[in-house]
């Protein structure tokens, strides 16, 4: 892909739609996930050090992603033709209501399993109970671009080059096998989170964050690859505000 060919405006809106996120993680979930006690740096320069670290890492996502991800059939089809200035595709409605469908699945599942939940993490989700907004804004759109619209397309496109020479459409199984990993590690990065929260993680702990995650996961990445960023959002967002809800 030459330069000029590169598409840079879909690149920057991805990046800059993500930036709410960030700022929100940063500014309202970082100082309640610090350690009590004394910390190594004053606390605005630790929150100016994760946000611009988050916001490369976003950036990486939202460039890295909008490279490869035409190439292997993965698309943002609303903000896409948006920019464009093209009517929105005529399968937004699909788009809409599959997100919406994934969103009601995915707030029973993680509600169902919240009987699950290990004792010390309960606790210390109920003495650092997240904001809705942040929950909405970092989980609902910056974690799709990170790890939807980054992580999986890489993963796909890496898969595709290699195993089959770049021709053609990829294979099922290598759409499997990028939602599958992209799954797992979505559940593996909630585990420095967690630490925070309780302290050294145990195997009941890791297991459930990695696995109700993960699970999650799957459903975003189908998402993602049959009907396109938007309906993975839409899906992330509305999980976390029905878990919200049903937690009330």
């Amino acid at each position: 892909m030459s330069i000029r060919s590169f598409n840079w405006r879909l690149a920057a809106a991805l990046w800059v739609l993500g930036l709410p996120g960030v700022i929100a993680a940063t500014a309202i979930a970082l100082p309640q996930l610090l350690p009590p006690g004394p910390l190594p740096a004053p606390l605005p320069v630790i929150m100016a050090a994760a946000a611009i670290q988050s916001s490369v890492l976003l950036g990486l996502s939202a460039f890295g992603g909008t490279a490869v991800a035409s190439n292997v059939h993965l698309h943002s089809p609303l903000i896409e033709a948006w920019l464009s200035r093209r009517p929105a595709p005529s399968e937004r409605s699909a788009l809409l209501i599959a997100g919406a469908v994934g969103g009601a699945l995915g707030a029973m599942l993680l509600f169902s399993l919240g009987s699950f939940t290990p004792h010390a993490l309960l606790a210390a989700q109920d003495r650092s109970m997240l904001p809705l907004v942040v929950k909405l804004l970092y989980g609902g759109i910056t974690e799709e671009i990170l790890i939807r619209w980054g992580l999986m397309s890489v993963i796909l496109w890496s898969l595709w080059r290699v195993l089959q020479r770049g021709d053609g459409k990829p294979r099922a199984a290598l759409v499997a096998a990028s939602v599958l990993l992209s799954a797992v590690i979505f559940g593996l990065g909630h585990l420095p989170a967690a630490a925070a929260l309780v302290g050294n993680l145990d195997a009941g702990v890791i297991v459930y964050i990695v696995t109700a995650n993960a699970l999650f996961g799957l459903v975003a990445g189908y998402l993602f690859w049959r009907y396109g960023l938007e309906s993975a959002m839409v899906a992330h967002l509305l999980a976390h505000a029905g878990t919200h809800a049903l937690a009330r």
